[in-house]
């Protein structure tokens, strides 16, 4: 009888374990850094030339608050000749990362207009843009290759 009930003690602490993890509201931190991230991603595409932006002008050439991202990295067409860019953040809580992903949206949209009245044969690589999110994690991709950027974003 009494080693019933350990088991079934034991099976019970289990199943309240298992539920716990389960509505646990943690999301996996990533692996590899948002620079590992951009330089597996440049390096899967045919880009012309790509210049790395330090924290400073990343955050200063997309616009948005320094406060939501502890980690960002981004590679963009230095010449602006091409809309090509890999741009993978860090947001630090939910908050920010909703913010950065209206605020990337927005840009996007942006660029969208811009490329279109200057540069239509850019509108495919805008129109097939990556913006997508993996936990606190926020990637935006402009590529030629989409679908190969999106197997490099695994961690």
């Amino acid at each position: 009888m009494r080693h019933r009930a350990k088991c079934i003690l034991s099976a019970g602490m289990m199943l309240v374990l298992l539920l716990l993890c389960a509505c646990s509201n943690k999301t996996a931190v990533p692996t590899k850094t948002c620079a590992e991230v951009v330089g597996e991603v440049v390096a899967s595409q045919p880009f012309e030339e790509l210049a790395q932006l330090k924290r400073a002008a990343i955050i200063a050439f997309l616009g948005i608050e320094d406060a939501w991202v502890s980690d960002a990295a981004m590679s963009i067409d230095a010449s602006r000749a091409t809309s090509e860019l890999v741009f993978v953040a860090d947001a630090v809580d939910n908050a920010a990362l909703d913010k950065l992903n209206a605020h990337i949206k927005a840009f996007h949209e942006q660029l969208s207009a811009e490329y279109g009245s200057y540069n239509p044969d850019e509108l495919p690589k805008l129109t097939s843009a990556i913006i997508e999110t993996q936990g606190l994690r926020l990637f935006f991709i402009v590529c030629g290759d989409a679908e190969t950027a999106r197997g490099r974003m695994k961690d």
